[in-house]
């Protein structure tokens, strides 16, 4: 029962209850920041791109682009990052990505 401006309510639905088997036990809770750089896109606009690992072990690039009235998260593959870094001609831009990659051990980019 709760009290709203001197009513009492009463609650209409039940407290859901805690599983007895919690889902995934054996995947870490968190993802972890890996590491981030910097992702020239414009003369004057180079947003960085941090590197997270899912608690399924998978990685994923976000960057933060300006559309609109604001900023949007934008999630990508190590693959397409790396596509856009050789297509432009940024290839400082490709080996600090392969040696974020590298540097978490075990991370191989399908091309």
């Amino acid at each position: 029962m709760s009290s709203t401006c001197g009513r009492t309510r009463t609650a209409t639905e039940p407290v859901p209850r805690r599983p007895e088997y919690p889902v995934a036990l054996e995947l870490p809770a968190r993802v972890r920041r890996l590491g981030r750089v910097r992702v020239p896109i414009a003369l004057g606009l180079a947003p960085w791109a941090t590197l997270y690992e899912l608690p399924d072990r998978r990685v994923l690039w976000c960057l933060r682009l300006w559309e609109g009235s604001g900023p949007v998260r934008r999630c990508l593959s190590s693959a397409t990052l790396l596509a856009y870094a050789r297509r432009s001609g940024l290839g400082r831009l490709e080996r600090e990505i392969r040696d974020l990659l590298e540097r978490r051990g075990g991370c191989h980019v399908e091309e």
